[in-house]
């Protein structure tokens, strides 16, 4: 009986050690955005939605495409208060006014009610809402 305990005991250790030694997650790299960019995807809002206005933005480089930005924007709304609408746009994360040389494509339904870019899940690339950059990119509003 004492083997079987001692040998419980060693296993039960393993999977412990095991578990706190796994590798964590990797951090997320927040990127800085130019407040003109942001407000270039807001001035494509749905009409009825009334002027739409930032209030922050952050941006990730997406870890499953190439060459692929998830850009987070909060934003207030005529009559809603604050949402958090999440864009992807592919090419080089715009930096200064005119460097428009991607697609922008709406990713959340946030993004997708309130303006009036692609839908990314309707498109070849199926870029979904679940994808983890989009949760990247909306932690880095929160820094």
């Amino acid at each position: 009986m004492r083997f079987y305990r001692a040998k419980i005991i060693l296993l039960s250790s393993i999977l412990v050690v095991g578990f706190l030694s796994s590798p964590a997650k990797a951090a997320v790299n927040c990127l800085a955005i130019k407040n003109w960019y942001p407000t270039e995807i807001l001035s494509g809002n749905e009409s009825g939605t009334g002027k739409l206005t930032l209030v922050s933005a952050a941006a990730v480089r997406s870890s499953d495409f190439k060459n692929v930005y998830f850009v987070a924007v909060k934003f207030k709304a005529t009559g809603v208060g604050n949402q958090t609408g999440v864009w992807a746009v592919n090419g080089t994360l715009p930096q200064k006014a005119g460097d428009l040389s991607g697609l922008t494509l709406a990713i959340n339904p946030i993004a997708q009610q309130f303006t009036v870019w692609p839908k990314g899940n309707k498109t070849n690339a199926k870029i979904a809402v679940n994808d983890r950059s989009v949760a990247d990119a909306i932690k880095c509003l929160k820094k």
